[in-house]
């Protein structure tokens, strides 16, 4: 049997931003906010989150 693959794509903080309709820095506040935070990841100086999460924040 086949190995499914399942791809995932990750939304960057300009993406982010362009998706919500803010500026970066507006992200970047809603992702260290202490409460109900945007939950992306940090990688090095980037953040990184997928669509689904976005949507299920949103949807909070």
């Amino acid at each position: 049997m086949a190995d499914i693959e399942i791809k995932i794509e990750y939304r960057g903080l300009a993406e982010i931003a362009k998706r919500l309709g803010k500026g970066r820095g507006f992200v970047r506040q809603l992702i260290t906010r202490k409460d109900d935070a945007l939950p992306a990841k940090a990688v090095g100086r980037e953040y990184w989150i997928t669509e689904n999460r976005i949507q299920e924040w949103l949807n909070k």
